[in-house]
């Protein structure tokens, strides 16, 4: 199913109650996120697997924490896409949970991601393109630091794929044997190679995606 404009759903109840009474329904995409969407995926009958949100525009406001947002679907949910977000600290887990897209991250911290799931195969991490530098809490190599020291408790063993650009690998220090390893199309700049390094060294791939000028 896919929803380009959710304005509709305000003009006619009766849409969204057929939408969220479709016993096989599996893969939702919306478009433009907005109230009436999180309302619609509240109200879903059917165990939705794939969640994709996208948004044509980066929104205004704070972002949203996706732990709790999408709590209704958590029993079922085995693919979600999102942006604009954060991952907070939340008692909500995603057991089923393979894939995760998170783009325009707002958040600097990788434990929680861990905690919120735990079963997680595939992972695409971009942070907010004006870099971590405006919003996070506090130097950039502590905060790598205390990424890795979380992992220590909690996180992944092994990772079928991850994919980001190199900052936000190396800031999120994901501690992961990784298969694949995709470092995405952006140049890497001379002053990012030490970067590089440690990201190589957190994952240990056995394959990599990288492109150099």
């Amino acid at each position: 199913l896919k929803l380009e404009q959710l304005n509709v759903l305000r003009l006619d109840e009766r849409i969204g109650d057929a939408i969220s009474g479709l016993p096989t329904l599996h893969d939702i995409r919306i478009n433009c996120m907005s109230p009436e969407g999180h309302a619609l995926l509240r109200r879903m009958k059917a165990p939705i697997k794939k969640l994709d949100i996208g948004t044509n525009e980066k929104p205004y406001g704070d972002p949203d924490e996706i732990a709790p947002l999408y709590a209704p679907l958590k029993d079922s949910l085995e693919e979600l896409h999102v942006s604009w977000v954060e991952v907070g600290v939340s008692d909500v887990q995603y057991p089923r949970l393979a894939r995760l897209h998170l783009s325009d991250a707002q958040f600097d911290e990788i434990r929680e991601v861990c905690y919120s799931f735990p079963s997680l195969r595939h992972l695409v991490l971009y942070q907010d393109e004006g870099g971590a530098e405006l919003w996070a809490d506090g130097p950039l190599e502590e905060i790598r630091q205390e990424n890795i020291q979380s992992q220590q408790l909690i996180g992944w063993p092994l990772l079928e794929s991850l994919r980001g650009d190199v900052n936000s690998l190396w800031l999120f220090a994901v501690q992961s044997k990784v298969t694949l390893l995709d470092l995405g199309s952006d140049p890497l700049e001379t002053g990012d190679c030490h970067k590089l390094s440690a990201v190589l060294s957190d994952t240990h791939p056995s394959n990599l995606i990288l492109e150099l000028e």
